[in-house]
């Protein structure tokens, strides 16, 4: 797995869902975005990814998101 680096990226967001082990993540230059990758991972494999995340960029928000109910 590799980080997605691009020198221009102004934020990072990454959703992610513990109950079903998802992560998605997109990358910003100001309001748009101009990568979006998605990953089914444990917790640890997401908890060794989010300190490589966050070492490349400077302003990285993570938001816990519950899976949809149907």
């Amino acid at each position: 797995m590799y980080v997605y680096f691009n020198p221009n990226v102004t934020h990072v967001e990454i959703e992610r869902c513990d109950e079903i082990d998802y992560t998605k993540i997109r990358f910003y230059v100001h309001d748009e975005v101009v990568c979006m990758e998605s990953y089914v991972m444990t917790r640890d494999w997401f908890l060794k990814l989010l300190p490589a995340i966050k070492s490349t960029y400077d302003k990285v928000t993570v938001i816990p998101v519950k899976p949809i109910d149907e």
